[in-house]
């Protein structure tokens, strides 16, 4: 739901305001596009663009990198655990301690596990809602390690501990690919970048040689196939550069 997407993103608006924002970025780019003398089926599009893709872009935009920025402390979070478990102290203390010591946006899913528990929340429920708010492999392996140990009992610390281990190798797994990969994503970056990067640099030169593609109706077909067949092509260089680990 939007709302679910809306809190993973980590903002703190509900999905009205977020509709509201939506509808006047889309107004805005109509305007604009009126009073730029473009045709109805290119202000028809930007709007479309402005209103629902733009926002909807920015939300997975904010939820990768607040995801990116939680996968590079959770093994510390683990690590912080693992010694407190150690020290003697309970599991409760050990995730304040993680919601008290960590940075954001680690401290604030422990600081809600935390808060959860203190209302009669057991320990699977609440990682299962940190898992939803933050739908990560890492976070699902450490449900599947708490899960497990509050069912069945053992040595915590042991499992964690090897959980972090097993973390910091993705970790490194994930840089060797990035390194490997890097041309392959830059050249895909350059190509796609190319025709945009070639039509504004044309319409800074002589823009009459290109204005025909946003005022006539046989422009905007030839514009709207171009955007189709360049979304296609950015697709499948996406899915030839995206490696799985």
């Amino acid at each position: 739901s939007m709302r679910k997407r809306i809190e993973q993103a980590g903002l703190k608006i509900d999905p009205r305001a977020f509709y509201v924002v939506s509808g006047f970025s889309g107004l805005t780019a109509a305007a604009a596009c009126e009073l730029s003398h473009f045709s109805l089926i290119a202000t028809v599009l930007g709007a479309f663009a402005a209103g629902v893709g733009l926002p909807r872009w920015l939300l997975l935009f904010l939820t990768a990198r607040r995801q990116k920025a939680f996968t590079a402390e959770f093994a510390n979070a683990i690590d912080i655990i693992v010694r407190s478990v150690k020290s003697g102290l309970p599991t409760n203390e050990a995730l304040k301690i993680v919601a008290r010591e960590m940075p954001q946006p680690v401290s604030g899913e422990f600081d809600q596990l935390v808060e959860s528990l203190k209302v009669g929340v057991t320990l699977d429920q609440g990682v299962r809602r940190m898992y939803e708010r933050m739908p990560t492999a890492e976070v699902n392996f450490f449900g599947i390690v708490m899960t497990i140990q509050s069912r069945t009992g053992g040595n915590l610390s042991e499992a964690l501990s090897n959980l972090s281990t097993v973390l910091r190798d993705r970790k490194r797994l994930q840089g060797k690919i990035r390194a490997m990969s890097s041309e392959a994503k830059a050249s895909a970056m350059i190509i796609g970048s190319l025709p945009p990067s070639v039509a504004l640099m044309v319409y800074m030169s002589s823009p009459n040689y290109i204005l025909p593609l946003f005022t006539t109706r046989a422009g905007n077909v030839m514009l709207a196939a171009c955007l189709l067949w360049m979304s296609c092509g950015i697709f499948v260089m996406q899915r030839m550069i995206s490696f799985k680990h």
